[in-house]
């Protein structure tokens, strides 16, 4: 027997994923109240750019905002 675990294969899964442990950590919240609070429009979450044409993901919460680069850039 093989100790292999199955290769995820939905597009993008581990990229979401990642970005809701960033939001998750950023707000000091569980995976499943980020996800609850995501579904429910208490953290909203929109795609920008800066002045310098990189993209990024913010998240508001509450009186907190972050900024979510791709994972070299990651400046929160």
């Amino acid at each position: 027997m093989t100790d292999n675990p199955q290769k995820e294969t939905r597009e993008y899964f581990h990229e979401i994923s990642d970005l809701m442990k960033v939001i998750s950590n950023a707000f000091n919240l569980s995976d499943s109240d980020t996800i609850k609070f995501i579904e429910n429009n208490k953290i909203k979450i929109e795609l920008d750019s800066d002045i310098d044409g990189s993209a990024f993901v913010i998240a508001d919460y509450g009186e907190k905002s972050i900024r979510i680069y791709s994972s070299d850039k990651n400046r929160s």
